[in-house]
Order: structure tokens, then C-alpha cells, then sequence
């Protein structure tokens, strides 16, 4: 599937944080999204409530992914990567909880509009 995917994507990044090296990419309506609008991404995780556990519910983190920029108050906790037109900031924990080296961010249109997602995205450490 993911070569399936790959060959979709033409704008891919990497950098490195804390050693741990990370891949996003984007397809092509998601980029022309972002530069439209203004061309910064955040992205962190959030915490969603499973029920797939094997021993009951519990929390799950999630790949969130937002147009703009974090907070002044909190830039330090985020690593700035430049590619093209877009500004990504990329929380420096994230790398904790979530494998990033085949995810990529999609453009989604909801019922409420349209929303950025995150695929290719693993549980877990490196």
C-alpha cells in the first residue's frame, strides 16, 4: 500500500529530532492547501479514548495535524522544518509515541469543510 501511496506524494521532508529521524510528506492537494493557507502546520498528537485494548479502553495517541502556528509561548516545545512554501512545526515529543518515517498529510473534506490528516503512522518508538 504505501508504494501505492508514495507515488501520489511529491513533496517530502525530513529532519532530525533528538537523533530520532522523521519523515512527513504531503500529497499534492494537501500542500496546495496549506500554502493557501499561509503555509504553516502544527503537528503534535492528541490523546483519543480506544476500546480496541486488549485488556479494556484506554488512551491512544493520535496524530493531530492544524494549519498556523503554535503559540508564542510555547515555540520552544516545537521544531521548526522549512520545505518549499510551508513552515512545519513539529512537537519535539511527538517522536515518543508515534513513528513518522512513512507518514504523509492528506486533505480531507469533511461534512464541517476540510481538515488536514495524517496516514502512514505508527504506534510506538523507533
Amino acid at each position: 500500500m504505501w508504494n501505492m501511496i508514495r507515488k501520489t506524494i511529491d513533496t517530502r521532508i525530513g529532519t532530525s529530532i533528538g537523533g530520532i529521524d522523521l519523515a512527513v510528506a504531503f500529497t499534492p492537494r494537501a500542500y496546495e492547501y496549506i500554502v493557501s493557507k499561509g503555509g504553516n502546520i502544527i503537528v503534535s498528537t492528541k490523546k483519543e479514548l480506544s476500546q480496541f485494548s486488549c485488556c479494556g479502553s484506554g488512551e491512544l495517541a493520535c496524530p493531530l495535524v492544524q494549519t498556523g502556528r503554535p503559540p508564542d509561548s510555547e515555540m520552544q516545545q516545537y521544531c521548526k522544518m522549512n520545505v518549499d512554501k510551508i513552515e512545519l512545526y513539529m512537537h519535539r515529543s511527538i517522536h515518543e509515541v508515534l513513528n513518522l518515517t512513512k507518514a504523509f498529510i492528506e486533505l480531507e473534506k469533511t461534512m464541517f469543510g476540510k481538515k488536514l490528516v495524517m496516514y502512514g503512522v505508527e504506534m510506538g518508538k523507533h
